[in-house]
């Protein structure tokens, strides 16, 4: 009985989450219609700004509100597959971030390959 209680709690609590999951997502595209941006997970999206021409999925994993940080993303950036140059659904292994950036009136177009490791085991 005890083990049927823990798993019913398990799929409840799962399904509060994915819930929760589904109304931010959806309150992010509303928000960014114009982006072409797509949440991997939860996070407070009145502090995470996107700029134009920038896409992919974000992955925020973890957030200090309290502290006042915000995450801005700029303009014309995009991480893709280090090989076939494809949209991630997750970042891992080996990927190409790439980006478009002015400073002044100089504008910057620069690209770095990065390894991420799969640290789940």
């Amino acid at each position: 009985m005890i083990g049927i209680i823990v798993h019913t709690k398990r799929k409840y609590d799962k399904l509060v989450n994915d819930n929760k999951f589904s109304c931010m997502a959806y309150a992010w595209r509303k928000k960014n219609r114009h982006k072409k941006t797509f949440a991997a997970r939860c996070f407070p999206i009145d502090v995470v700004t996107v700029g134009k021409h920038t896409y992919g999925m974000l992955d925020v994993r973890s957030f200090c509100t309290e502290a006042g940080e915000k995450l801005q993303i700029g303009n014309y950036v995009s991480i893709a597959d280090a090989v076939t140059l494809e949209e991630l659904e997750q970042c891992s292994g080996t990927m190409l971030v790439s980006l478009a950036a002015r400073f002044g009136i100089t504008r910057l177009i620069d690209n770095a390959t990065i390894t991420v490791q799969d640290t789940n085991g």
